[in-house]
């Protein structure tokens, strides 16, 4: 073979020229296996944000369990040809085989709607029991996910303004972890802690007076609270599973920004041109027996924002380029159609002395679990 015929082969060599990008390369690509991936809680907001996220992502192969089958989002789910299963959580053998063979799970605390559930109990008790009922379905859980050898567990906990897990209190450096037996039994994991999701604003708007809005957040003015889209919680998953080598064994934390009532009420009277009000909560406000009564199980993790004891390590965070596309609150109020029409007054809210409001709040906090 001749020096220029040896130059022309390898000018006219397809596949070095293209490289990745050579379609029968894509082609094998996109014909792999999707990767075997199980979401236990598909039918609350967080959990079916996962879900689209996986699908999005093209490359996972998604179960999607779930207590309660009955919402559009679980029948949006099977229009998609997911498979939806309803499971019993104090009964792992109703799941046990869906999770043979899975590559990863998405697990995550359910003390709020357990909470909801003991209607007939008197606090404490009823956080209590909660709580514990809430550690003995995620302990099952996890011997079921060892049994199964699954490769990499995301385990989801409400870090503040929702729910401290196993009742421990954060202090300066300690936060709260997943249940030991997710390190017992061996299971590589990487605990998702949530914060406050943006969507918790609409919940929080009264009417006021005057054509006002009272924005009804239970903490005093000055406190600072950590927010995200959990439209977005799937894009957190992903991270985890894409850099298992630096998110396995580690806590990952879902924020964008810090807001204080104040903050937050200054940018809805921008974006509305309406006037909204913080309920100036004070500090004797917040430790009343009233406030308990209203927060329940949910007073110990707002304190921790009172006391200013919610402090990450910047390790902790996601990087941008892991989570490229992250919402900010610009981002979010834009693309939220409920909001702008309870801004403008196109859908009701109830009066700031209503006193089924805070119950309308609780059913907020059972969708977005």
């Amino acid at each position: 073979m001749s020096f220029l015929t040896s130059k022309m082969g390898k000018l006219l060599d397809i596949d070095s020229m293209l490289g990745p990008l050579d379609p029968n390369r894509v082609a094998g690509m996109l014909t792999r296996d999707p990767i075997p991936t199980v979401v236990f809680g598909a039918e609350t907001e967080a959990g079916h944000a996962v879900v689209r996220s996986l699908l999005s992502a093209r490359c996972y192969g998604v179960v999607a369990l779930v207590v309660d089958d009955t919402n559009d989002l679980c029948a949006g789910l099977r229009d998609d040809g997911v498979p939806v299963i309803q499971v019993d959580m104090d009964n792992p053998g109703s799941y046990s085989k869906h999770l043979k063979g899975a590559k990863a799970v998405y697990l995550s605390t359910n003390v709020i709607a357990l909470h909801a559930i003991l209607v007939h109990q008197q606090e404490p008790k009823r956080t209590e029991f909660a709580r514990a009922a809430d550690l003995c379905q995620l302990t099952k859980a996890v011997h079921a996910c060892a049994r199964a050898k699954v490769g990499h567990v995301i385990f989801r906990t409400n870090s503040c303004g929702h729910e401290v897990s196993l009742n421990t209190l954060s202090t300066c450096g300690i936060f709260h972890d997943a249940p030991e037996e997710l390190i017992s039994a061996g299971v590589p994991t990487t605990t998702l802690h949530s914060s406050v999701p943006y969507n918790r604003i609409v919940s929080w708007l009264r009417n006021g007076p005057n054509g006002t809005l009272i924005l009804d957040i239970p903490v005093p003015d000055d406190t600072k609270i950590p927010f995200y889209a959990i439209e977005q919680t799937g894009e957190y998953v992903l991270a985890a599973l894409h850099n298992p080598k630096r998110w396995v064994g580690k806590d990952m934390y879902c924020q964008q920004e810090l807001f204080t009532p104040t903050e937050i009420a200054a940018l809805l009277t921008k974006v509305s041109g309406r006037k909204v009000e913080t309920a100036h909560v004070t500090r004797a406000q917040f430790d009343s027996l009233e406030s308990h009564e209203r927060l329940t199980c949910r007073w110990d993790a707002w304190a921790q924002l009172v006391r200013g004891e919610y402090r990450p390590e910047p390790s902790m965070f996601p990087t941008a380029s892991e989570i490229p596309h992250a919402w900010s609150w610009n981002e979010w109020h834009v693309s939220n159609a409920e909001l702008h029409q309870v801004l403008n007054g196109e859908i009701p809210v109830p009066h700031k002395d209503d006193p089924n409001a805070h119950e309308r709040e609780r059913e907020t906090l059972l969708k977005l679990a």
